[in-house]
């Protein structure tokens, strides 16, 4: 049995009694599994924070639970920006499906001074970091 856990061109070799059987070794492609959340990422300016009435840009990277990029669209991710502290001010933040495994995102505060959390979700599971701490406008 044999199970490959790296996306890309594999290549098995078999043997019986020291030889090759026919046709070995066989070639085939090898496609990246579902999107997880605790190997996905998210990164860009928007996770360090953003300036009032301007946007932070954060960019969700799909990645299997081997740490293979997803290389299509689709996945269900969900992301929302609020107040650190008292978890008011509560906004969706829109995600664009790039159609490649990654999705496009920008908050914008309205309020400088604030310390604002970003939460970044998969499938109802937090996205590896998140949520995102600390980012101040």
């Amino acid at each position: 049995s044999y199970t490959p856990t790296v996306s890309g061109t594999s290549s098995v070799r078999v043997t019986m009694g020291g030889m090759d059987v026919t046709d070995s070794p066989f070639a085939g492609a090898v496609s990246p599994g579902a999107a997880d959340a605790a190997k996905s990422l998210v990164y860009g300016a928007g996770v360090r924070g953003a300036v009032v009435n301007g946007a932070g840009r954060v960019t969700v990277r799909a990645r299997d639970s081997n740490g293979n990029y997803v290389v299509n669209g689709g996945d269900p991710f969900r992301a929302w920006v609020v107040d650190a502290a008292t978890g008011a001010g509560y906004a969706d933040v829109e995600l664009t499906d790039n159609g490649d495994g990654t999705y496009s995102a920008e908050w914008t505060p309205s309020t400088t001074g604030t310390e604002y959390e970003l939460n970044v979700l998969l499938r109802g599971t937090p996205v590896a970091g998140s949520p995102y701490r600390g980012l101040k406008a």
